[in-house]
């Protein structure tokens, strides 16, 4: 559940940064920027969550 959710974030946020280039290319840069290091973010908490449990039920 939690992917669909990011995968659908992510095309609903990509369509609103191209909606954004359209008015100012620039603000598409800092758009994007942006996405990326949510996506970023999202993916390093996930991670350690994870990495976090298998710790755990080995020991």
């Amino acid at each position: 559940m939690k992917t669909a959710i990011e995968i659908s974030f992510l095309i609903g946020a990509g369509i609103f940064a191209v909606g954004l280039w359209w008015l100012a290319p620039w603000l598409s840069l800092v758009i994007t920027g942006l996405l990326i290091m949510l996506g970023a973010g999202v993916a390093y908490f996930n991670e350690p969550a994870k990495k976090s449990a298998k710790p755990t039920k080995t020991s």
